[in-house]
């Protein structure tokens, strides 16, 4: 989510890769409803997701949330 202008961490990893939110979703094995709402910091995606999408970005659970 952007709160107070400043990004999510999943966004700024995103970014960082020069990967869409689609890409990262067909990566990951995961939905792209679910990527948005990590990107945009809304809902509470579940952890074996979250885990999902760090394992294919090959970052720590912790760099995107």
């Amino acid at each position: 989510m952007v709160m107070n202008g400043k990004p999510t961490k999943f966004r700024k990893v995103r970014f960082a890769k020069n990967l869409t939110q689609q890409k990262v979703a067909d990566m990951a094995g995961v939905s792209l409803p679910t990527v948005l709402r990590l990107d945009n910091g809304k809902g509470d995606p579940k952890l074996s997701k979250v885990k999902a999408i760090a394992n294919a970005l090959n970052v720590k659970v912790d760099d995107i949330v």
